[in-house]
């Protein structure tokens, strides 16, 4: 009996998805193997990075998150009651030949070990990276957020059409 001409449909479409799920896994590993064979140190988009460490965001964007500590902010931007500034250090570079605009808050948000949700905030004294970035260019700046004082642990989330990536922040510091 060929299953192809005779026979339900549904047989015919279990077959076409194995063959496909088995191609696709194929070519997954064999582009996991290549990146390992370049000795790539850039880590991939859905892997919580450390402090430093690159995070490839699709054909994009590299990032990295390089410092973050905690801010009493100045005198004309104070934290409220029992709240600090996280203040997040980045470098960000556009891998791309193209030019990309990056907004710091629409793209970054930030986790408490809870799952609290942390919106990014425009502060006076706080460089953001925010800008048209030429392909090939590079920017660094800081993205703030108000956090209770007490939470030390978090998670720095980027995310865009081109993908996402995560840093974790185990303990700020003043």
């Amino acid at each position: 009996m060929n299953l192809f001409t005779r026979g339900t449909p549904w047989r015919r479409w279990v077959l076409f998805a194995a063959v496909a799920l088995l191609l696709v896994g194929c070519s997954q590993s064999t582009a996991s193997k290549a990146g390992a064979a370049k000795g790539d140190s850039t880590s991939q988009a859905g892997h919580h990075a450390a402090l430093n460490e690159k995070v490839q965001i699709g054909a994009v964007w590299s990032m990295q998150l390089t410092a973050a500590k905690a801010s009493q902010g100045t005198d004309t931007d104070k934290p409220s009651g029992g709240n600090v500034y996280l203040l997040c250090d980045v470098h960000v570079t556009n891998t791309t030949s193209q030019s990309q605009d990056l907004y710091t808050v629409t793209t970054f948000t930030l986790l408490d070990a809870q799952g609290q949700l942390y919106t990014s905030l425009p502060l006076s004294f706080v460089t953001t990276p925010d800008s048209t970035l030429a392909g090939g260019a590079s920017a660094s700046g800081e993205i703030a957020f108000l956090v209770p004082a007490a939470t030390t642990k978090f998670t720095l989330v980027f995310s865009s059409g081109a993908g996402q990536g995560y840093w974790d922040i185990p303990q700020i510091s003043s």
